[in-house]
C-alpha cells in the first residue's frame, strides 16, 4: 500500500527530480493543511495564478531586491501550484476542470511575467520590437508546455494508470463543449473547455500519427487496448519523459531567474524561442518514430515490446 505522500504523487516517470525532491514534500504539508481546514483543490490554484501574476509584475523593476522578492512570490506561487494536484489526489477531487483550471493559472502567471519583462526592456532600450520576441517566446513556451503535458498524460493514461479515464481528444472535449450550451451554470465549464481545445488541438495538429493511434485504440478498438499495448507504450516511451520535463517548468524557471537577475532578459526569450523550441522539435520527430512503431505493432499483432 503506497505511503500516504505516494498517493499525493503523479507516476515517477512524469515526476521531475527537483518536484520529488523539494516542490512535492512542501507541496504534501500544505496539501494536508487545505485539507484539514477544508479548502478545496481549485481554490488552492486561483491563488497559485494571482500570485503569479504579481510575481510577473515585480519582475518589472530593475530593482535586484525587488526581484528577489519576485523570484520568492513566484516560488510560493509553484508551491501552490504543486500543492493543489497533491491535495486533488488526496480527497479524490481529479477532475478535468481542475487539471484546466490549473492550465488557466498557469497560463496567467507566466503572461504576467512576459507582458512585465517586456515592458521593462521596452522602458530600458526604448526599441518596440521587444514586443515581438516577448511574443514569440510567450507563444514558444506555451507551444512548449502543451506538448509536454500533453505527452506526459498520455503516457499516464497509455501506460501507467490507463483507469484514470481515455486521452484527451478535441472533437470529445468539442461535443462536451456543445453539450453544455444551455446547461445552468455551465458557463464557467465552458470557457474553460473554450480554453483547452486549442490547447490539445495545436498537438495533435503536429502529431497526426499519435491521433491515428488514439483513433485505433478507442474508436477501432472499443476503448480496450490489445495485451502488451501498454508495457509496449511503457518501454517506447519512458526514456522520453525525462526530456519532456526540459519543456516543463524548472529549468525554464531557473533560466528566468538567472537572466532577471543578471538582467539578461533578452537571453532569456532567446532561449525560449531558439534552445527549447529545439528540443520541442527534435522530441516531436523521435515520438513520432516511437507511434509509428506502436501503429504497426497494432496492426500486425505480431512481435513483442523488444522488437517492434
Amino acid at each position: 500500500m503506497p505511503s500516504p505522500i505516494e498517493s499525493s504523487l503523479k507516476p515517477r516517470e512524469v515526476e521531475e527530480w527537483v518536484d520529488l525532491w523539494f516542490y512535492r514534500p512542501v507541496g504534501y504539508r500544505i496539501a494536508r493543511v487545505c485539507g484539514r481546514l477544508g479548502v478545496h483543490p481549485n481554490t488552492v490554484t486561483v491563488l497559485s495564478g494571482l500570485l503569479g501574476v504579481l510575481a510577473g509584475h515585480l519582475f518589472y523593476y530593475p530593482s535586484r531586491w525587488v526581484n528577489l522578492a519576485g523570484i520568492g512570490v513566484f516560488l510560493m506561487a509553484d508551491l501552490l501550484d504543486s500543492a493543489d494536484g497533491q491535495l486533488a489526489r488526496l480527497s479524490q477531487k481529479v477532475s478535468l476542470w481542475g487539471r484546466i483550471l490549473d492550465g488557466v493559472a498557469g497560463t496567467l502567471m507566466f503572461t504576467s511575467c512576459y507582458v512585465h519583462l517586456c515592458a521593462r526592456l521596452m522602458r530600458s532600450t526604448g526599441h518596440a520590437w521587444v514586443w515581438l520576441l516577448g511574443a514569440l517566446a510567450g507563444w514558444s513556451h506555451s507551444f512548449q508546455s502543451s506538448l509536454a503535458d500533453y505527452y506526459r498524460l498520455a503516457y499516464v493514461r497509455l501506460a501507467v494508470r490507463p483507469e484514470e479515464g481515455p486521452m484527451d481528444r478535441s472533437w470529445v472535449l468539442r461535443r462536451q463543449y456543445e453539450r453544455l450550451r444551455g446547461v445552468p451554470n455551465g458557463f464557467l465549464q465552458r470557457l474553460l473547455l473554450a480554453f483547452y481545445i486549442p490547447y490539445v488541438r495545436r498537438v495533435e495538429v503536429v502529431s497526426p500519427n499519435f491521433v491515428r493511434l488514439l483513433r485505433r485504440i478507442y474508436d477501432e478498438g472499443g476503448g480496450v487496448a490489445p495485451a502488451g499495448f501498454a508495457e509496449m507504450y511503457r518501454r517506447l516511451n519512458r526514456p522520453l519523459m525525462k526530456y519532456y520535463s526540459l519543456l516543463a517548468t524548472n529549468l525554464r524557471i531557473a533560466v528566468l531567474f538567472t537572466c532577471l537577475l543578471l538582467d539578461r532578459i533578452l537571453l532569456f526569450f532567446l532561449f525560449e524561442a531558439l534552445v527549447l523550441n529545439a528540443v520541442a522539435a527534435g522530441l516531436l520527430v523521435i515520438q513520432d518514430r516511437q507511434v509509428r512503431r506502436l501503429l504497426g505493432w497494432l496492426r500486425s499483432g505480431v512481435g513483442t515490446p523488444e522488437t517492434a
